[in-house]
């Protein structure tokens, strides 16, 4: 799991990438001055080695224990993304808090993939999504071109099931969803299957 500060400018960042916490290639944009995902467009927080100009993209939560039971405590950040961790630990309070907080403007995230049953086991209720198996997806092109890679992001274990009414499809491969939306009051869930 990993969180996105708001923003915080800087100068003189040497241009790098590294992963970004949904898993993809992170990207170094010069004029957001932000690590941004491609494919999912979240902005990673980082930090800059000074003797090597290196950029490191920061964990700040690496449990679910650490999320916060109030979502008054959520509002310093832009995003949250949650990969391979079993939401099904998270407490009501937690819950009540993370739906407030995207209620708010909050941006979350989940990953499905192989971790889909963990990933959404205690966010079913927030998300476009509700999984129910997952296959494997031999042929990301979609995937690909939304990102405007050069590079073939090569095959995928997509979890798939049941789209909800006011999902939105971001990106599809063939009639299988791999990015989709779900408005939530003022914010958004955002599930990579």
């Amino acid at each position: 799991m990993s969180l996105s500060r708001k923003p915080q400018t800087g100068r003189g960042r040497e241009a790098d990438a590294t992963r970004s916490a949904c898993g993809a290639q992170a990207e170094w944009n010069p004029s957001k001055e932000k690590l941004v995902c491609p494919f999912c467009g979240t902005e990673s927080p980082y930090v800059v080695d000074r003797a090597t100009g290196q950029i490191q993209e920061i964990d700040l939560v690496t449990t679910l224990r650490d999320l916060p039971d109030r979502a008054v405590a959520l509002d310093n950040l832009n995003t949250l993304i949650i990969s391979n961790m079993d939401t099904g630990d998270l407490t009501a309070a937690q819950r009540t808090a993370l739906s407030a907080w995207i209620a708010n403007g909050g941006r979350l995230i989940v990953t499905g993939g192989p971790g889909w049953q963990k990933a959404s086991a205690g966010l079913r209720d927030l998300l476009p999504l509700s999984p129910d198996s997952a296959i494997l997806v031999e042929d990301l092109s979609a995937l690909k071109t939304y990102a405007g890679s050069a590079t073939s992001p090569g095959s995928a274990i997509v979890a798939t099931g049941t789209l909800t009414p006011d999902a939105q499809v971001i990106v599809k491969q063939a009639d299988t969803p791999l990015i989709m939306r779900r408005q939530h009051g003022l914010g958004e869930v955002v599930f990579l299957g």
